[in-house]
């Protein structure tokens, strides 16, 4: 998105949420 609006870094903070939402869930599934 050519400067217009910040949606790409929306997009790149909700996707890095997601990851390590996800990979705290992996973590803990395979500590217990």
């Amino acid at each position: 998105d050519d400067g217009s609006g910040g949606t790409t870094t929306v997009i790149v903070a909700l996707l890095a949420v997601v990851v390590l939402a996800a990979g705290a869930v992996v973590l803990r599934r395979r500590r217990s």
